[in-house]
């Protein structure tokens, strides 16, 4: 082993040409795949923080208005810290709002009545611009271009009517976030008095959980917790795919199905696999290591080549064709090294 050794280490030195010339490419060929890798990581990190900016800063969203809640206001109340957060068996919840919709209108678009924690404002990245926040029940607040679609002048005091009433415009807010709307439905959101009741209220709680591991396997861990389903449960589908809350994935005999399955067919089933553009990187990554060995290949083949003759020479003289293999083996392993 040790002459093979010396064997292979006196060729690299004495083909100094081609050794240069395959360390560069074995080189090259690592940095190309490290950097398209730091490309796809680094693209990905700006995706998921502009998805926290258009659809908010929450991974799921459910009911709360059921008895199942009052279990996470007692492990809140005992277990929780200051922030918000609560560490459970196989979760953390780092944050948590809480919505109430007191009332949905059509007319003159779709609209909810509603309020929300300092939590759910801040999720939803909603500002208080100018005045306060409802505290009579003849007050509202909204954001500038709920206002102009209405045609409310952004004055603190404005009328605002509504289904039969009139309310009197007690603050502006920031936008929600421009993609929240389409996923809820396309309603548009104007904030009441918490003290406003219509007696239809929807309580709703929504959950940002440790982004450090994935978030689907928490919210399963949390809903076991607390007793409910978790088909109960909204997604953020904004968001939740960068961390680690993909949807279930299809079995194979479901990827069969699928494809033998007019209305469905291949882009259905790549739409289901490639979510959050995995299989995409996977297929190029896959695609430049491929390049990158035929290359490596390539340069190592004509070295080789030049050395046919006295690879014939050592054999005539006892070296075995494992023998060979193993001294290019390790001439590639010298120059990984």
């Amino acid at each position: 082993m040790r002459n093979m050794l010396r064997l292979s280490f006196a060729y690299l030195r004495h083909y100094k040409k081609q050794t240069a010339a395959l360390f560069v490419g074995i080189l090259l060929s690592a940095a190309l795949l490290t950097g398209v890798g730091s490309l796809f990581t680094s693209g990905k990190e700006a995706a998921k923080e502009n998805a926290r900016t258009e659809y908010g800063d929450w991974h799921y969203e459910t009911r709360c208005d059921l008895p199942w809640f009052e279990a996470f206001q007692v492990d809140v109340e005992k277990n929780g810290t200051g922030d918000g957060s609560l560490n459970g068996d196989g979760f953390r919840v780092e944050k948590y709002g809480i919505e109430i919709v007191k009332k949905a209108v059509a007319e003159p678009f779709d609209i909810q009545y509603v309020t929300g924690d300092d939590a759910y404002l801040e999720m939803m990245d909603r500002e208080l611009l100018e005045g306060k926040m409802p505290e009579a029940e003849n007050e509202m607040a909204a954001d500038v271009q709920t206002l102009r679609n209405l045609g409310v002048p952004q004055e603190l005091g404005a009328g605002i009517e509504l289904d039969g009433e009139t309310f009197l415009l007690s603050g502006i807010l920031t936008e929600m976030p421009e993609k929240l709307g389409e996923q809820q439905g396309g309603s548009v959101q104007v904030f009441v008095s918490e003290d406003l009741d219509y007696g239809m209220n929807g309580s709703f709680l929504y959950l940002k959980f440790d982004e450090s591991r994935p978030v689907q396997e928490q919210i399963r861990a949390f809903t076991e917790r607390y007793g409910f389903d978790v088909s109960t449960v909204a997604r953020n589908n904004g968001l939740s795919p960068y961390v680690g809350g993909d949807v279930e994935k299809m079995s194979l005999s479901e990827i069969m199905q699928a494809l033998s399955d007019p209305a469905m067919g291949l882009p259905y089933v790549w739409g289901n696999l490639n979510e959050n553009e995995v299989m995409t990187e996977a297929a190029v990554l896959i695609a430049l290591s491929i390049f990158s060995v035929f290359i490596i290949y390539s340069i190592f083949q004509v070295s080789v080549l030049k050395r046919l003759s006295q690879y014939s020479v050592m054999q005539t003289l006892g070296m075995t064709d494992g023998g060979t293999f193993a001294v290019l083996l390790a001439e590639l392993l010298m120059i990984f090294l």
